[in-house]
């Protein structure tokens, strides 16, 4: 990241709202365009796969969940690199928070263009 790309220091508005949540998806025929593709490990040593991508013209970090992960498999797509430069449409569903037992609006994926 250059220089001039780098988010200001000076308010927390470019630090809000990173993750891509059910919350942004407005209008569910609208696509979720993949920028790139990053892994990391987690605070329990878990293997992380975080994508930057745009929606509605706002970049976001998603984090797939497992179900997500075996759409992508069941959709041909044979690494997760497979999915930088493709249009995801999504879902919301209904899912229990594990933290909080809460039941939440959760994204899964429907289809890749």
């Amino acid at each position: 990241m250059t220089e001039t790309n780098k988010p200001s220091t000076k308010s927390w508005d470019e630090f809000l709202d990173t993750f891509l949540k059910a919350e942004h998806i407005k209008n569910l025929k609208k696509q979720t365009f993949v920028i790139k593709v990053d892994s990391a490990v987690g605070r329990k040593d878990e293997n992380i796969l975080l994508y930057t991508v745009n929606h509605d013209g706002k970049k976001y970090l998603w984090q797939p969940n497992k179900t997500n992960m075996s759409e992508f498999i069941k959709l041909g797509m044979n690494s997760p690199e497979d999915i930088v430069s493709k249009n995801l449409y999504f879902e919301k569903v209904k899912v229990q928070n594990p933290a909080t037992g809460e039941r939440v609006d959760s994204l899964v994926i429907v289809k890749v263009e």
